[in-house]
């Protein structure tokens, strides 16, 4: 989360792909603004996922991929 957005995933475990929803708060409720599925270069680890300042990291196989609120 970064200011009032904030990007979540939906991952399936051993799947190479996850959907990335990022979404704003608006008053008190949240309005996704972008949604899109996001391939990977490994299978998404179940847990593999990490978020600082506006930043999360997902990992899939042996590599760690940043995505951005």
């Amino acid at each position: 989360m970064r200011d009032r957005r904030a990007v979540l995933t939906r991952r399936t475990h051993d799947q190479r792909s996850t959907e990335v929803v990022r979404a704003e708060l608006v008053g008190d409720t949240w309005r996704v603004i972008d949604r899109s599925i996001l391939h990977v270069p490994g299978r998404v680890v179940r847990h593999g996922g990490q978020g600082r300042d506006g930043v999360l990291w997902l990992r899939a196989g042996n590599t760690w991929i940043r995505v951005e609120a």
